[in-house]
């Protein structure tokens, strides 16, 4: 109990420090917000961008896969590198495609969600001019039945579906019924944050249904994002809702303080955790994302701004001097106060009087730089 009481008493007399020194980060911060700007996010703007790409071209395998010859992962690094670099007849992305192609049966890779990102993948290279494969998956994707229970068993391999119907120019009456379907599953309580985020994102971006008549299950998603710590394990669900409200455009808020932590957790490489599939990822969410708040400063107006803040710093550690100084001499000044009401009874009331005009204003001057 003691020793509690002890550590309240402490906080009590920390609380002023403290609560200057949030003034002097307040007044820092507010500092930095007047020259806030919004930024597009391009590889000009921004080299880890280019060092994220770059890093993922360096692992491509000479056959033209990524990772563990996925095509579904193969494809995302197709996506985001054609949706950074659209530059047609990428070298890297004909091979790509082509092993792309190789892998699959009938049109048809492993499963829909990996057929419909190789649709995309393939279309957004160029690749799909006179390719018999593209033709037939995309003539199996116009086949598949919305109503089909899978759709409601696995709705993220529905929703990218969706956004390849969408991304090869499906007709507006079909792409309505796939978002009639999706819609119906989106409020189960049971589905994960990632898979919950596609559906969101390409109801959205293909299915032409507005913001507001989704925000029960936006909400959900910028809830999950502001509470998150970003980790391999989480990666994937972070890069999805993030996806999903940059496509909203509903918590802009939330989508650049989650892009502060994508960058920060990018490794030095370039990468994100040396892994091709969640780089890919990690590429398509920033790109949804396009712009990024920063703060735009020159040099001499940033050094200033340290500068201003660490005399305002220095200012809160000699006044925390003052304080005990001006305690221990208040204590003195009582001590010599009795010392001479006790030992010199005889002194003229004029004497005391003044030293305790002395102590007064000792105190009100302490009590001015505490108030300050």
């Amino acid at each position: 109990m003691a020793e509690d009481a002890g550590k309240a008493a402490e906080g009590r007399r920390a609380a002023p420090l403290v609560n200057r020194f949030d003034d002097v980060l307040s007044s820092l911060r507010l500092e930095l917000n007047r020259r806030q700007q919004t930024v597009r996010l391009t590889e000009r703007s921004d080299p880890r961008i280019t060092q994220a790409l770059e890093w993922l071209l360096e692992r491509q395998d000479p056959d033209g896969f990524w990772g563990y010859a996925s095509p579904g992962g193969t494809a995302l690094c197709i996506l985001a590198l054609r949706c950074w670099r659209p530059t047609p007849d990428a070298a890297e992305l004909i091979t790509a495609t082509d092993w792309l192609c190789g892998q699959a049966t009938d049109g048809l890779w492993e499963t829909y969600w990996d057929t419909a990102i190789a649709v995309r993948a393939i279309y957004l290279v160029g690749s799909d001019a006179n390719n018999k494969v593209f033709r037939d998956a995309k003539k199996h994707l116009l086949e598949l039945d919305p109503e089909d229970s899978w759709v409601t068993e696995r709705p993220h391999h529905g929703a990218q579906v969706l956004t390849a119907l969408a991304d090869t120019g499906a007709g507006v009456s079909y792409r309505n019924q796939w978002s009639d379907a999706l819609r119906a599953t989106i409020d189960r309580e049971e589905l994960g944050t990632s898979v919950r985020a596609q559906i969101v994102h390409a109801l959205m971006r293909s299915g032409n249904v507005p913001a507001d008549q989704l925000s029960g299950s936006i909400e959900p998603l910028a809830h999950y994002l502001t509470r998150a710590t970003l980790s391999n394990a989480t990666f994937l669900d972070q890069a999805h809702a993030l996806q999903a409200l940059a496509v909203a455009k509903t918590h802009d808020n939330i989508v650049f303080e989650n892009l502060d932590k994508i960058f920060v957790d990018q490794r030095r490489n370039g990468s994100w955790y040396h892994d091709p599939y969640l780089t890919a990822w990690a590429l398509l969410a920033l790109y949804e994302a396009d712009t990024v708040t920063r703060v735009v400063m020159e040099l001499p107006a940033f050094n200033k701004q340290i500068e201003r803040a660490r005399g305002d710093v220095t200012k809160l550690a000699r006044l925390e001097r003052i304080n005990v100084t001006a305690a221990v001499a208040l204590g003195a000044t009582v001590v010599g106060l009795l010392w001479v009401a006790v030992s010199f009874s005889a002194v003229t009331s004029l004497v005391i009087t003044g030293l305790f005009t002395i102590f007064w204003a000792s105190y009100a001057v302490v009590k001015r730089l505490l108030r300050n």
